[in-house]
């Protein structure tokens, strides 16, 4: 996904975040900006949205473990 593909598929998902409560995205180590993409979003709306970002990547499962950490609510 080239940037800006990536910045409206996240203007998506915040356009509805109202629906589903406040979000927790995780960027697990990714070299392709989504990190910056993501600061910016945080920025906006940080009240709604939650980021942690990891310096590398540690797989699809250490993900998942780690946004169950820091979700609340229903999940």
């Amino acid at each position: 996904m080239v940037r800006n593909e990536k910045d409206r598929y996240l203007q998506q998902v915040l356009d509805h975040h109202g629906q589903w409560g406040p979000l927790v995205i995780l960027d697990d180590g990714s070299t392709d900006g989504t990190a910056d993409i993501l600061r910016r979003a945080q920025e906006k709306i940080s009240a709604l949205l939650t980021v942690y970002t990891s310096r590398e990547n540690f797989g699809k499962g250490m993900a998942i473990r780690t946004g169950m950490k820091y979700a609340s609510g229903d999940v």
